[in-house]
């Protein structure tokens, strides 16, 4: 036999077992830092949320110095009390000194 012909060993197939645990390790690696990337990042977004609605109002409705949310009950329109969520939409009205 010539040293061209001889069968190079084939290495062992990699066990599905180390496989499946490093999988499994970077799964809940990648979810935990989707999460923590989540949280982390809410309140600056609620934050800039607010901001930019405010800005809006301001300029849709020029002079308003105070804004107060409403939402629709079906027979009229009720103040959003603070403190008070709504998954409605919310009417916004705007109010001045004068």
């Amino acid at each position: 036999m010539t040293a061209s012909t001889q069968q190079q060993p084939v290495p062992a197939a990699p066990r599905s077992g180390k496989m499946l645990r490093a999988m499994v390790g970077i799964g809940i690696l990648c979810g935990l830092m989707i999460v923590l990337t989540y949280e982390g990042t809410l309140p600056v977004i609620e934050a800039n949320r607010a901001e930019a609605l405010e800005k809006a109002i301001f300029q849709v409705v020029p002079g308003t110095e105070e804004t107060r949310p409403f939402r629709w009950t079906g027979d009229g329109f009720a103040p959003l009390t603070a403190g008070q969520t709504s998954e409605d939409e919310l009417i916004y009205a705007g109010y001045n000194s004068s």
